[in-house]
C-alpha cells in the first residue's frame, strides 16, 4: 500500500466526466491529507503534493489533463 492511496482517493473523488480545475480539487480533506503528508514528508509546501498526485495519476492513465481542467480517462 502506497503512503498516497487516501490522497488519491480524495482527488479521484472530486474528478468526474466534466472538467475539475485544481483550485476546485485543492480543498476541504485534500488540504488535510496534503498538510499531514508534506509534514510526514519534511515537504515545503502541501499544494505541490497535490500536484505531484494528480501528475502521478496521468501517468497511470486514470485522469486526463484538458485545457478545462483534469477528467477521468475513459475505461478502454
Amino acid at each position: 500500500m502506497s503512503a498516497y492511496n487516501t490522497l488519491d482517493a480524495a482527488i479521484l473523488n472530486k474528478i468526474g466526466g466534466h472538467p475539475v480545475k485544481f483550485v476546485s480539487i485543492y480543498v476541504r480533506d485534500v488540504v488535510d491529507e496534503c498538510k499531514y503528508l508534506a509534514e510526514a514528508t519534511g515537504a515545503k509546501e502541501a499544494f505541490r503534493l497535490c500536484d505531484r498526485r494528480l501528475q502521478a495519476l496521468r501517468k497511470a492513465g486514470k485522469i486526463k489533463s484538458t485545457t478545462k481542467g483534469w477528467i477521468r480517462a475513459q475505461a478502454t
